[in-house]
């Protein structure tokens, strides 16, 4: 890979040493790839930091921001090679020990996979045992093909076939990302279930986020997220707005996705909910985290109040399969305690 990264700087380099007057100071390139960068012109941005990789000035700083740029591309592997080249000059660099936490994130995410895969399909099962008889046969099933876009935005479509208590519901989902590139991407969902017993009639969900400070002091890198989703059920309609953050802690592959919302039940009920999530990049191929949450959820037409928590373990078998097991267990109040092992598989092509 760093052979492949010399090689598509080479162009670069040639056109410098034959023609001086395309050559700036490195200040200039600098600040230029910024504007262009937070204008969503990453591949404008790429090349003039390309430009100013090779002038002597700051290297710490031009990998620091090649290696974000090339992460935002998905071009994770040569970000990362960039990133671990420069610390070894500057072990200590705040910047490039944050980098390199985001860009393990931005490859780890389960919507993305390796830079030379564009497609997914995902396959999961789900097993769920509930402390009541009436109840104890509950396994959901799901199957889900994705494709990154050229500009970096998803489509998805996804099918999720529910067996509980005798009743079969079978929903159909699709969704793709608006405005791939800009500040304030936008990813939009719909789901359907032709004659629905207990699952949502259709729900349509909007969710976004923003990086609000990135590897710029010895703090951590936060970004903030929201959701909203509305779901239309047999015995009413359902409200859950949701606004969170994700902080990478500082020098270590970890960070941690604190979350506060509203629910509103089929009463018209309001209530707030709050969810934790920890997460560990263990290596290149080994993440590990563990959710905890409390508020009102939708079950089986009903909606209570449900304490939950969760851990899961993914696992990077090879370049194109990847491996998700979770345990889950949650209380619903005055209801019933519903405990789910979960297991997706899903191949990159």
């Amino acid at each position: 890979m760093k052979l492949q990264f010399m090689f598509r700087a080479l162009p670069l380099v040639v056109t410098l040493a034959t023609n001086p007057a395309f050559a700036q100071d490195y200040d200039t390139l600098i600040a230029q790839a910024v504007v262009e960068r937070n204008a969503g012109n990453l591949h404008v941005a790429e090349d003039i930091l390309r430009r100013a990789y090779e002038l002597p000035p700051n290297k710490a700083e031009v990998s620091y921001l090649l290696g974000m740029v090339l992460a935002y591309q998905g071009l994770y592997t040569d970000a990362l090679t960039l990133i671990d080249t420069a610390l070894l000059s500057a072990p200590n660099d705040a910047d490039l020990q944050l980098a390199r936490v985001r860009i393990l994130e931005l490859r780890a995410v389960p919507l993305i996979g390796s830079p030379d895969a564009d497609q997914f399909v995902t396959t999961g099962f789900s097993r769920n045992t509930i402390d009541q008889a009436e109840f104890a046969e509950w396994n959901d099933r799901n199957v889900e093909y994705r494709v990154i876009r050229k500009d970096g935005g998803q489509n998805y479509i996804r099918g999720e076939h529910n067996h509980r208590f005798s009743l079969h519901d079978t929903m159909i989902e699709g969704g793709m990302t608006l405005g791939a590139g800009s500040r304030l991407p936008l990813q939009v969902a719909l789901g359907v279930t032709p004659e629905a017993d207990f699952m949502p009639e259709y729900f349509a969900r909007i969710e976004t986020s923003k990086t609000l400070a990135e590897s710029r002091d010895t703090y951590g890198t936060v970004a903030a997220y929201g959701s909203y989703q509305h779901s239309s059920f047999a015995n009413g309609r359902t409200d859950r707005l949701m606004m969170g953050l994700e902080y990478y802690l500082p020098g270590v592959d970890a960070w941690l996705t604190p979350a506060l919302g509203m629910v509103r039940d089929q009463d018209d009920e309001s209530t707030v909910a709050w969810m934790l999530g920890a997460h560990w990049q263990v290596n290149g191929r080994a993440r590990v985290g563990l959710y905890l949450s409390d508020g009102p959820a939708t079950e089986n037409l009903i909606t209570v109040d449900t304490r939950a928590w969760a851990a899961y373990w993914q696992l990077d078998l090879s370049a194109r399969w990847r491996l998700f097991l979770a345990y889950s267990s949650s209380e619903r109040i005055d209801s019933y305690t519903r405990d789910a092992a979960d297991m997706t598989l899903r191949y990159s092509f």
